[in-house]
């Protein structure tokens, strides 16, 4: 963010990281990525290029987006992308700009490849140990020991899709790849 003042920089940084908890949250839950988030997004790249009084940047990042978008769509019908992943990939091109689109598409795949990784390893040994293991019982008042509720419940889901091989909730690697390219951006 290079001529951002202060005070505009920090709400920029203080939206991008509550949305892109968000898309987390919503991505390793329910394998959605809303579109109010990604509206969301893209309201706060613009305003922040039209803040900064960017108007030529905001133009060439949302021809940049619109390229991703068209590029990845290619790849959503191959079946090899989400269509969030492709709305949320090209709204965080809005906010981190066009001269930071390759930075972000780096930093995703390099999360997103280590997320593949630790995904493929834990689902490795998650079916190692449902081959091996019998159900928990449960406690005397009928609900089994843990963490909260919710949690357990998004954990025992998630351990569901891993033991299956389903697919990856690709936003926390592009949450990963938009949040690192803001970072990189000079003060």
């Amino acid at each position: 963010m290079a001529s951002t003042a202060p005070a505009l920089e920090g709400f920029v940084l203080l939206a991008a990281l509550s949305l892109y908890a968000l898309v987390t949250a919503y991505d390793v839950t329910f394998r959605i990525i809303p579109n109010q988030i990604c509206l969301a997004i893209v309201a706060v790249g613009v305003f922040r290029h039209l803040c900064d009084g960017q108007t030529v940047q905001l133009l060439a990042s949302a021809g940049s987006a619109l390229v991703f978008f068209l590029v990845l769509s290619l790849l959503c019908a191959a079946g090899l992308l989400g269509g969030g992943d492709v709305k949320l990939m090209a709204s965080t091109i809005v906010l981190v700009g066009a001269g930071k689109s390759f930075d972000f598409l780096y930093y995703t795949l390099l999360a997103g490849g280590i997320l593949s990784l630790v995904y493929l390893s834990v689902g490795m040994v998650l079916r190692v140990r449902h081959r091996h293991s019998h159900p928990k019982a449960p406690n005397s008042n009928g609900s089994h020991s843990g963490g909260p509720l919710r949690l357990r419940v998004v954990w025992r889901a998630e351990c569901r899709r891993l033991r299956r091989g389903g697919p990856l909730p690709y936003g926390v690697a592009i949450a990963v790849g938009a949040l690192s390219a803001l970072g990189l951006q000079p003060m």
